[in-house]
C-alpha cells in the first residue's frame, strides 16, 4: 500500500516524510509499552542522576538575578531532589530560599557552572525542541527546501524572516513562485523571552539566537519570489551551496541571497501563523467611550 501511495502522488518524494511519521508513531508506542519514561525519565532515574553529579553530597549552587546583579545561593542535595521530583509548590522550602520570581527563569543553572552556562543550556534545549533542521543537522544528503517554518536571515541587511507559506503551496509549484515571509527579530536577552530559538553556527562552534515575532508582524509581511527547481518529479525551492560562503543559500528571482538558517518543527510554524491570523482578524469599531472595554 506504501507503494501504490507513492506510485500515484504528483511528488513521488512526499511520500516519505509519510513513511517516517508511520514508522515514528510506532517506535513511539513501543517506547510507551516498555515504561522507558518511567524507567529513564522517572523518579528514582532523576535522584540517581542528581547525586551522580555530587556523589558526596556537597552544595549545588543556583545562579540568578538579584538587586545586585547575578547571585549565587547553596542549595542541598534533598531539597534539590525534593523540588524536582515534587515541583515547587509541593517541596518544603527553606525560609531563606529565594522567591519562585527569583529563579522560576535560572533553576537550570543549579545544574551548570554559572548563570550564563545555564541560559545556554536552556536555549539548547528550547531549540532541540522547537527546531526539525538546521545547518548543524544531519540533512541526510539533501540540500534544504523552502516552507513552512525556514529562518533566513538577508546576506546585507542582517534582517530575518519566518516564512509562514502554507505546506500545500511550497510544493508542486509553477516554475517562478512567491512565498510569505514575515519579520522577526533577535530579543534582547535581558528582558525578554523568544519565540523561537535557532542554533547560529560559527565555525565548528554553535550559539543560540532567541527570535521574537515583531508586534503586528502583518504589516511587515513580505512576498518573495523564487525560482523552483525540479526535484524527482516535483517542483520545490531548494537552498544551494555557494562557494566561498559557508552554509545554505536562497537566491531570489532579483538576484538577492538569503541564509538558510533552520527550519522549525511545524507545530511551532503554525502557532505563528495562527498568532498573525489573529492579529489580522480583529475588528475595530466607533463605540461608546464610557463603556469601551479597556483590555
Amino acid at each position: 500500500p506504501y507503494f501504490h501511495h507513492r506510485a500515484f502522488l504528483p511528488a513521488p518524494q512526499d511520500a516519505q516524510e509519510y513513511a517516517i511519521s508511520i514508522v515514528l508513531s510506532e517506535l513511539k508506542n513501543a517506547v510507551g509499552r516498555q515504561e522507558v519514561g518511567e524507567n529513564f525519565a522517572g523518579q528514582r532515574a532523576i535522584c540517581r542522576r542528581i547525586i551522580d553529579m555530587k556523589p558526596d553530597k556537597e552544595n549545588h549552587y543556583i545562579h540568578y538575578k538579584g538587586n545586585n546583579g547575578i547571585q549565587s545561593k547553596a542549595v542541598k542535595q534533598n531539597f534539590l531532589v525534593g523540588l524536582i521530583l515534587k515541583g515547587w509548590n509541593a517541596a518544603s522550602r527553606p525560609d531563606s530560599f529565594p522567591g519562585k520570581s527569583r529563579i522560576k527563569d535560572s533553576l537550570t543553572s543549579v545544574f551548570a557552572a554559572d548563570y550564563d552556562e545555564g541560559l545556554k543550556a536552556m536555549m539548547e534545549f528550547a531549540s532541540l525542541t522547537g527546531v526539525r533542521s538546521h545547518s548543524k543537522s544531519n540533512l541526510y544528503g539533501t540540500m534544504p527546501k523552502l516552507g513552512l517554518g525556514s529562518i533566513i536571515i538577508h546576506s546585507e541587511k542582517e534582517e530575518y524572516f519566518l516564512c509562514l507559506q502554507a505546506s500545500c503551496d511550497a510544493v508542486r509549484v509553477s516554475n517562478e513562485d512567491r512565498f510569505f515571509f514575515i519579520p522577526v527579530e533577535p530579543i534582547d536577552k535581558e528582558n525578554e523571552k523568544p519565540d523561537h530559538v535557532v542554533p547560529v553556527a560559527d565555525g565548528n562552534s554553535t550559539d543560540f539566537l532567541g527570535l521574537k515575532v515583531k508586534t503586528n508582524a502583518y504589516t511587515g509581511a513580505v512576498s518573495l519570489k523564487f525560482p523552483v527547481k525540479p526535484s524527482e518529479g516535483g517542483s520545490v525551492v531548494e537552498a544551494c551551496k555557494k562557494e566561498g560562503k559557508a552554509g545554505y543559500w536562497f537566491t531570489d528571482c532579483d538576484g538577492t541571497d538569503f541564509r538558510w538558517i533552520a527550519n522549525l518543527k511545524s507545530r511551532r510554524a503554525m502557532r505563528t501563523a495562527q498568532d498573525v491570523a489573529r492579529q489580522l482578524t480583529r475588528i475595530g469599531f466607533d463605540e461608546f467611550e464610557p463603556f469601551r472595554p479597556t483590555s
